[in-house]
């Protein structure tokens, strides 16, 4: 077919000789498969292509350049690599087919899912603000120019600087208080203090637009302090994987929220729960039933803790009065000296230092109260909480048998729980493979 069609051949060179036949002069049909084919090719992006990958923070200038421009990110950087890989293949095929016709082969073989597997996982990355499916022509086209223009530099996505309007910082001024005022009164209060000074004030849905730009940390200040706009930064989670069983114990009391029957008097009362968590593997290694918080009922939790968990290394828990006292803390007869077990305090009003013990209070105690009728939690419809309250009242009255549990079946209820707890999978521990094949977690019971 080349001799039939006259196409153009260089001699060449080297032992063997042969004909090496020049592209353009090739027909279209024959260029447009040359094209397809490289395009499959599982090696279209070499070593060359990603070059860019270990210039680091200089990927801002062209390689072998100093950089001075701003570092990048590590998500910036996989950008620029990722949208580096499509220009040099750009490079690569235009001279077989010209820069329209591969960008089309490009374009069309994105949407039909015909590229490289290298190419196919780059795609997802080259998109800087969007998770695209196919390329555009008009995008490959503004990232082969900007390329051509600046070098690698200029595939970095564009950082452009939202400017607040002048009246932003007074609006959230009247919006950014304590008393959680609506978007609607505090564009009033802007409002009034604009028209008396002759400015024409902004719409409500110009303010709307405003918050939706802002993170939810900087857009609440004012209006959340303290532990409250705390909870909305960002935060560091603690790495548990390390410890061991019985390195630290973590525990915390709760008033549970459901009445029982005082063993006493036999009135309906809440009691006080304390329970011990060994963070290495989240098991309730010990826990205290009272009728109020003191220092002896973390005391009776903590023996049952040693008794049936071990003694640990470090104790962790908040100030309360209950973990900081003289019988557990003195320095010659404090159970903590006697025991060699090392108390740390979490910092007051600093609730997620200790969420790990916070989550399981919920988890325990919020489900076992709910399992009893007398519930009277924040979940709880209040209602049935009122009727609930006549009845048990009406049934005490009367000497009756009240809708209340007992002390003893109160106790019996807790102690299932626990042990639910410890056998139930749980989302904080390692995932295997049990005997029927499924992943899953371990319970604090296996692990």
């Amino acid at each position: 077919r080349a001799k039939r069609e006259g196409w153009q051949a260089l001699p060449r060179a080297g032992r063997g000789g042969g004909k090496l036949w020049v592209v353009s002069s090739m027909p279209a049909e024959i260029r447009d498969r040359l094209a397809s084919a490289l395009l499959r090719q599982p090696a279209a992006i070499t070593e060359e292509n990603t070059a860019c990958a270990s210039i680091g923070s200089n990927i801002c200038a062209p390689i072998g350049t100093a950089g001075n421009g701003p570092a990048l990110s590590d998500r910036e950087r996989a950008i620029v690599t990722a949208r580096l890989a499509f220009c040099r293949e750009l490079d690569r095929i235009a001279p077989l087919v010209g820069k329209k016709a591969a960008v089309a082969h490009l374009v069309t073989s994105s949407r039909m899912g015909e590229l490289s597997p290298v190419l196919t996982e780059q795609l997802a990355v080259a998109f800087a603000r969007r998770r695209g499916d196919s390329l555009a022509t008009r995008t490959l086209y503004r990232w082969y120019a900007d390329y051509l223009a600046g070098g690698e530099a200029a595939l970095a996505p564009k950082r452009t600087a939202a400017k607040a309007p002048a009246w932003a910082s007074e609006f959230l001024f009247h919006y950014q208080k304590p008393q959680h005022p609506t978007v609607a009164l505090a564009h009033a209060e802007l409002c009034r203090a604009m028209r008396q000074r002759g400015e024409l004030p902004p719409s409500v849905h110009a303010c709307r637009r405003l918050l939706a730009k802002m993170s939810q940390p900087e857009r609440e200040a004012g209006r959340a302090t303290g532990n409250a706009l705390l909870k909305l930064r960002p935060y560091q989670r603690r790495d548990t994987s390390e410890l061991w069983p019985t390195d630290v114990y973590t525990a915390d009391g709760t008033t549970f929220d459901a009445e029982v029957l005082h063993p006493d008097h036999g009135q309906p009362f809440k009691p006080e729960i304390t329970a011990i968590l060994d963070v290495a593997t989240r098991r309730c290694v010990g826990i205290s039933v009272a009728l109020s918080e003191s220092a002896l009922t973390v005391l009776d939790a903590l023996r049952m803790a040693c008794c049936y968990g071990g003694v640990p290394a470090l104790f962790y828990s908040d100030g309360g009065p209950g973990y900081v006292n003289r019988l557990l803390l003195d320095d010659r007869t404090g159970m903590m000296t006697r025991l060699g077990i090392t108390p740390t305090n979490a910092i007051p009003g600093r609730p997620q230092g200790k969420g790990l013990m916070e989550r399981a209070v919920k988890t325990l105690w919020v489900r076992a109260a709910q399992g009893l009728t007398s519930y009277t939690g924040a979940l709880m419809d209040g209602d049935a909480a009122h009727r609930n309250f006549k009845l048990s009242r009406a049934a005490l009255k009367t000497g009756k048998r009240a809708v209340l549990p007992s002390w003893e079946e109160f106790k019996r209820h807790i102690l299932a729980r626990v042990e639910e707890y410890n056998t139930t999978p749980h989302r904080g521990l390692p995932r295997y493979r049990d005997a029927q094949g499924r992943l899953r977690h371990y319970s604090p019971e296996e692990y």
